[in-house]
């Protein structure tokens, strides 16, 4: 159980930059990046407030990039 766990956190740390700085570089991909990236969010099971709050700053920010 420990190893699945460690896997996922390690999944989520590598589609974290790719989920923020993708859109801004191909925005053609943006929406299959999206869907991915939302499939990857549901199997994380340590979403963690303080964690959703960077990434809502983060997802404003890159908005406002577009």
């Amino acid at each position: 159980m420990y190893q699945i766990f460690r896997t996922i956190k390690m999944m989520s740390q590598i589609i974290r930059p790719m989920r923020f700085c993708a859109p801004i570089v191909a925005t053609n991909n943006y929406l299959n990046l999206y869907n991915l990236n939302q499939f990857y969010m549901s199997l994380l099971i340590d979403t963690n407030e303080e964690d959703e709050e960077v990434m809502s700053i983060k997802k404003e920010k890159c908005v406002v990039q577009n």
